[in-house]
């Protein structure tokens, strides 16, 4: 099964339409999302069940790279990456303090 997500600019609306496809290439099936519609739901309301959308386990890695490409392609750059290189370079400043032996956070 193939996901699919094709996002383009609404034609005489202020916003984008969302399409999310999947192609079952061994079926040679087409199935297509239904529309989502927002409704208000009463402050710590439990999420509803079923849930908005599901994404079988087999499917979910290749739903969220997609959805992370059409995200990318659309204008909104998401960098996962600076979070962990923030990190390691904060552990290689800890690392190289004690190894100067310079006082910092976790040394006394």
């Amino acid at each position: 099964m193939i996901t699919k997500i094709y996002i383009d600019k609404a034609f005489g609306f202020d916003g984008h339409s969302v399409n999310i496809v999947q192609y079952d290439l061994i079926k040679k099936k087409t199935y297509i999302a239904q529309p989502l519609v927002f409704k208000e739901i009463k402050e710590g309301a439990c999420f509803p069940n079923p849930p908005t959308l599901f994404v079988g386990h087999q499917q979910t890695p290749d739903f969220l790279k997609e959805l992370l490409q059409m995200i990318k392609e659309n204008g909104l750059e998401l960098n996962l990456e600076a979070e962990g290189e923030l990190k390691a370079t904060k552990i290689h400043l800890e690392d190289m303090r004690l190894l100067a032996k310079v006082k910092g956070r976790g040394v006394s």
